[in-house]
């Protein structure tokens, strides 16, 4: 097969005429379009853990036990309640309905 009897998808790169992008061609991609979107940060103080739990549907209340002044933590959804007495498991629990990875 002779040079000339090559079909256009054969020739060369050097060889094959491009055409220069047109103003309708889509931009060369940004710096942070790859990117994997950051976590949304967990509030640190009750009153807004409060607001982001009842945002997704869940009811948070704050307890202290009689006998010994312990503080507790109950999130409550129709699935039934969950009960935390560190606000760092609570902190944990929230950022997993948030949509956080785990």
């Amino acid at each position: 097969m002779s040079r000339k009897e090559k079909s256009a998808w054969l020739l060369d790169t050097a060889e094959a005429d491009y055409d220069e992008q047109s103003e309708h061609s889509l931009p060369a991609a940004d710096g942070g379009v790859n990117e994997a979107p950051k976590p949304p940060e967990v509030p640190i103080d009750f009153g807004a853990m409060r607001e982001q739990f009842a945002l997704r549907g869940y009811t948070l209340r704050r307890s202290r036990c009689i006998h010994d002044g312990q503080i507790g933590y109950s999130v409550e959804r129709w699935t039934g309640p969950r009960y935390f007495t560190r606000l760092s498991d609570l902190q944990a629990y929230l950022s997993l309905v948030m949509g956080a990875p785990v």
